[in-house]
């Protein structure tokens, strides 16, 4: 199936490598889970006309040892 253009706008894909601390990874998590609950909470019943059934997926991971020594040596 070809889904109309409108739609294949809508969607994205995303990679971001980021350096950042453990608080800060903490807080980004939380983040992108806040927006995703956000949505969760106002989607309409499926079934709705309109709409369709869309996959979210969200990881937040370590790719490599964390530094030693104070922020930004």
């Amino acid at each position: 199936m070809r889904w109309p253009a409108p739609w294949r706008d809508a969607t994205q894909l995303s990679n971001s490598r980021l350096v950042l601390t453990a608080e800060q990874v903490r807080a980004l998590g939380e983040e992108l889970l806040a927006v995703v609950n956000r949505y969760e909470q106002g989607q309409a019943p499926a079934g709705t006309p309109g709409t369709a059934r869309v996959v979210v997926h969200t990881d937040v991971f370590l790719t490599g040892e964390p530094s030693e020594g104070p922020p930004g040596s």
